[in-house]
């Protein structure tokens, strides 16, 4: 159960604890290499529907972490993702098209 201080409809959602990412999933960058992100970056997924995401491949422990957790994980390989600056979320885009019926592309 979640905290007593968060909205009503929030205290009924398990909190689930992300593993602790190490270094060593990540490539190994120059010192003068922008780095625009955390190495917490690989916690940004994408939610496919209430039960799937997309995660990254390289940071097994967090799929294995999600999937105790009932999720389906699709691993996708993701690996200059801090060099990019975001995650799955982050690079995609929502797209609803005038005068089209939504549409599902899985």
């Amino acid at each position: 159960m979640c905290c007593p201080s968060y909205p009503p409809p929030l205290q009924k959602w398990d909190v689930i604890y992300a593993p602790e990412p190490t270094e060593n999933i990540f490539p190994h960058y120059e010192d003068d290499d922008l780095i625009l992100t955390t190495k917490f970056i690989d916690l940004n997924v994408l939610s496919i529907d209430e039960q799937t995401v997309i995660a990254n491949s390289l940071f097994p422990e967090l799929m294995k972490t999600l999937e105790r957790h009932g999720f389906t994980v699709i691993p996708v390989r993701h690996r200059h993702r801090r060099l990019f600056g975001g995650g799955f979320h982050c690079f995609t885009l929502d797209t609803v098209r005038e005068g089209s019926k939504l549409e599902s592309y899985f």
